[in-house]
């Protein structure tokens, strides 16, 4: 059996390799337990955004709504205020 140079075949080489494997074992259950909350975390996060920016354009929406109305209100009302003779 040949044995190139810079090969991870020898004994120290294999020794590391499980060695990184050992820890990537025991860290990755944290990593999985993590994960979902992080998603749900994320999810909540865009849903709320969400939310609050529909609330937001609602709110102007509203409030334009509201102003279009009085300026008409206002024009109606001004109207028959110069035809009664302020009356």
């Amino acid at each position: 059996m040949t044995v190139r140079a810079g090969s991870d075949n020898t004994g120290e080489g294999l020794l590391r390799r499980r060695e990184k494997m050992g820890r990537m074992e025991s860290v990755l259950p944290y990593v999985l337990a993590i994960v979902p909350t992080i998603g749900v975390g994320t999810l909540f996060y865009f849903v709320i955004k969400s939310i609050l920016e529909g609330d937001r354009r609602e709110r102007l929406a509203q409030a334009r709504w509201e102003a279009a109305h009085d300026r008409a209100a206002n024009a109606d009302g001004s109207a028959s205020d110069k035809s009664t003779g302020g009356r």
